[in-house]
Formats: structure tokens, C-alpha cells, sequence
């Protein structure tokens, strides 16, 4: 018995005849498929327990760089003169006191706070 090939593979686009793709299928291709209802909080607590997390951190981190580099105990650490000594550069230090140095370190602080707020920003709305 001959078999035809393209009538038995699927996705070939042939149907039986006298046969609608309703009839084939069990469903009406005019009403779209409807979503298979999930528990929303199944996911969403240990999600927001980690952007809070991270929101947690990017505070921290980012008040630590706005507001350290404006202290005294800035000058007092020993990473200008190890570099110093690694890059055999004389005028690190005097880079690291400039104040243009300080308000980028600040800066870089400042995207941190914004990041945080972000992420508190996203947590307090709903969800729609």
C-alpha cells in the first residue's frame, strides 16, 4: 500500500477532506488561547525579598561613596601609596587629594542612591 509522505507529517498543511481545522484540533482558531492561571505570589515573595536586598546594598554603597571621600580619614589609608609604589608614580597622591577625583568617587555615589531609589521606586507600585 503506498503511503503518501506529506499527508502524514505534521505542520505539512494538508488537511483530511471534508475535515476543518476546528474539527481536527477540538478548538475555534478565531478565539485565542486562554492563560493558565498562576499563582502570583508563588514567585513574587522571594523576588521582592531580593530587591530589597539590593536596594539595601545599593544605599549603603552608594551614601559610603558620597560621603567618605569628603572625610579625613581619607588621606589616612594606605592605597595612594601602594599604588604609588606598584605604578612608580610620584604624583598619585597629589591625584587623590584633587577634588575632582573626590566628586567623581561622589558621583559614582550618587548613581548608587539613584539605582536604590529605583528599586524602591519599582517595589512600592503595583503591579498592573
Amino acid at each position: 500500500m503506498p503511503v503518501n509522505p506529506e499527508a502524514e507529517m505534521p505542520g505539512s498543511g494538508s488537511l483530511e477532506p471534508g475535515l476543518s481545522a476546528q474539527e481536527i484540533t477540538g478548538t475555534d482558531p478565531s478565539v485565542p488561547p486562554q492563560p493558565v492561571p498562576t499563582s502570583v505570589y508563588s514567585w513574587q515573595a522571594p523576588h521582592r525579598i531580593w530587591r530589597v536586598v539590593f536596594a539595601l546594598i545599593a544605599l549603603e554603597i552608594g551614601l559610603f561613596l558620597l560621603v567618605y571621600p569628603w572625610m579625613d580619614s581619607w588621606n589616612l589609608n594606605h592605597l595612594p601609596t601602594q599604588l604609588r609604589a606598584y605604578l612608580h608614580n610620584e604624583n598619585l597622591e597629589d591625584f587623590w587629594d584633587d577634588p575632582y577625583f573626590r566628586g567623581a568617587i561622589s558621583g559614582i555615589g550618587l548613581v548608587n542612591l539613584w539605582i536604590c531609589l529605583s528599586q524602591v521606586i519599582g517595589l512600592v507600585r503595583r503591579p498592573k
